[in-house]
């Protein structure tokens, strides 16, 4: 019975740790972890606060790419193992003593290899990630615990095979493979569902339904939260437009009702909004924007090319981050991502009125040096898989060594003047283009005021350079 409650507890410890690993932080994590989740909420992000504490060690080993296999989260492992093992120990209750004998050897066996496999884990995060995962170690716990209510079962090791060869242990057998097939299958789809939620949620903030999202309050500079133009607002004041002299009063009595019957409809009001941001964009005036020694992921031929400027600590930036990387294999190699660094922190952004994000030059600075070794996006996504705000130098080169980068050239790098003058050219380059906040977006040279249209912006600036539509074209997955 101390087995089953163990492994009850083990089961409910990874389905956290998965809902952990796609993003989803809930009072449980918060409660063993410590709520510093360094994700941003649904929708539009409304900026961090400087002195925002360190994402916690449970954030960091979910984001590390040790946290899975060929794609399949160790959480997921664990889910299926653990709730495998409930059945199996909830089926022993069942049958007769010497085929529980039987059962209880082989769940015995099974939790001292999950040991073996929990060992090597934990070094994993000793050695290589350099954070602990409090939620992990929980589950070693409860599976050590089990283990050692399971010990004397051992007993009866010698007598598993004859046990289980039996009629009823052939049952039981039977019973423990559907219980594993069951737990299996339930895992996969529930990871599933989790994969497909999150990357919905990434896909929605480049606007995948096509719609406009409502607009924030009016950012400042230096705000973190995307500029958002279009609101219902705007529709509302035009729809009370002020007749000219001498005009038809019939006409413009029309036109208002016309607007009116916008604002009464929520579609209607959506597709409006839709046509006057596309409409805005497709006015907008090029900006020269120089792409020479700028990171690129995608094609460097592409047609479209995508410029961000960003910020490491900008939380809606690493939403936009993940966002880019499910987007850009569907693009049907159209569009290429342009990387610039826009650190809201006064440390080498010195027009800001005030630091928003402590560190991010720091972070900006061991880019500029990654780029430098040929490992800008192994650097950027360790990064942005868990952020430390308030980055310091040693924070950086841990990051900077853990992408693959050599630490001696690297601490080099940090100290030279020509890395400092690369990203103060970026910085002086995003004040000549009057950028004031983060993620700012350019869609070959045009600004784009609303992010949420970026999907239409590409499909605009695909018509007009008569490309065709990318095989399957349908929005990011």
């Amino acid at each position: 019975m101390v087995a089953l409650v163990c492994m009850l507890a083990a089961t409910v410890l990874s389905g956290v740790l998965l809902l952990e690993h796609h993003g989803i932080a809930g009072p449980v994590a918060a409660a063993v972890c410590g709520d510093a989740s360094g994700a941003p909420p649904a929708g539009l992000a409304t900026g961090s606060t400087p002195g925002a504490s360190r994402p916690t060690g449970c954030e960091e080993v979910a984001r590390s790419p040790y946290s899975a296999v060929q794609g399949i989260p160790l959480a997921a492992f664990g889910l299926a193992f653990s709730a495998a093992l409930c059945g199996l120990l909830a089926l022993a209750f069942a049958v007769s003593e010497d085929a529980r004998r039987g059962l209880l050897a082989a769940a015995l066996l099974a939790l001292g290899l999950a040991l073996v496999v929990d060992v090597m884990l934990f070094g994993v995060q000793v050695f290589a990630i350099g954070r602990f995962c409090a939620l992990c170690l929980a589950t070693y716990v409860t599976n050590g615990l089990a283990f050692a209510a399971l010990l004397p079962a051992r007993t009866g090791a010698t007598s598993v095979t004859t046990a289980l060869a039996a009629p009823e242990g052939r049952v039981a057998l039977a019973g423990v493979a559907v219980a594993a097939t069951l737990a299996l299958g339930l895992t996969a789809l529930t990871d599933r569902g989790l994969a497909a939620a999150a990357s919905n949620r990434e896909a929605a903030l480049l606007g995948t339904a096509g719609r406009v999202a409502p607009s924030p309050a009016a950012t400042t500079p230096g705000s973190t939260t995307a500029v958002m133009p279009g609101a219902p607002e705007a529709a509302a004041a035009a729809a009370t437009p002020a007749a000219a002299p001498g005009s038809d009063l019939a006409a413009a009595q029309a036109e208002v009702t016309r607007l009116r019957g916008i604002l009464a409809d929520p579609q209607k009001l959506q597709d409006y909004l839709e046509q006057q941001a596309r409409d805005e964009f497709e006015r907008t005036r090029p900006e020269d924007v120089d792409l020479r020694e700028t990171p690129i992921k995608g094609p460097a031929a592409a047609p479209i090319k995508v410029v961000e400027y960003s910020d490491f600590l900008c939380p809606y930036c690493k939403a936009i981050a993940g966002a880019f990387a499910n987007y850009l294999p569907s693009s049907g190699d159209r569009v290429s991502i342009h990387f610039k660094h826009y650190p809201l922190d006064k440390d080498c952004n010195p027009k800001l009125v005030q630091t928003v994000h402590p560190g991010a030059c720091t972070l900006a600075l061991g880019a500029v040096c990654a780029q430098e070794q040929g490992k800008f996006w192994p650097y950027h996504d360790r990064v942005f898989a868990a952020p430390p705000p308030n980055a310091s130098r040693d924070d950086v080169v841990r990051i900077a060594v853990g992408a693959g980068l050599e630490p001696t050239p690297f601490g080099a790098c940090l100290d030279s003047p020509k890395a400092k003058q690369r990203l103060a050219a970026d910085i002086a380059e995003a004040e000549r283009l009057k950028v004031n906040s983060t993620p700012t977006l350019f869609v070959n040279g045009k600004r784009l005021a609303n992010i949420n249209l970026f999907l239409q912006a590409v499909d605009s600036e695909s018509r007009r350079l008569g490309l065709p539509a990318p095989a399957g074209a349908g929005g990011p997955r």
